[in-house]
């Protein structure tokens, strides 16, 4: 599995994991610098993240294998 791979595995575990961002670092492992890296990377919207690009903090947003869903760009 590639980096971006895993990383959209990741990503998608924590949208779907309803643990905040620190929990969910902290109980993985993962640094919170590498998650938000990732995810900007990744074009993945943090649940409860504000100003998101699209709008929303729904993790559904995020399809893994894409970038954020309705996005032109």
């Amino acid at each position: 599995m590639d980096r971006d791979a895993m990383w959209r595995t990741r990503l998608t575990e924590y949208a779907e994991s309803g643990l905040g961002q620190k929990a969910f670092y902290e109980q993985r492992g993962y640094s919170a610098k590498a998650l938000r890296h990732w995810a900007r990377k990744l074009h993945f919207v943090l649940p409860g993240v504000a100003g998101a690009r699209n709008g929303t903090s729904d993790p559904r947003a995020f399809s893994p294998g894409s970038s954020v869903l309705g996005r032109t760009d």
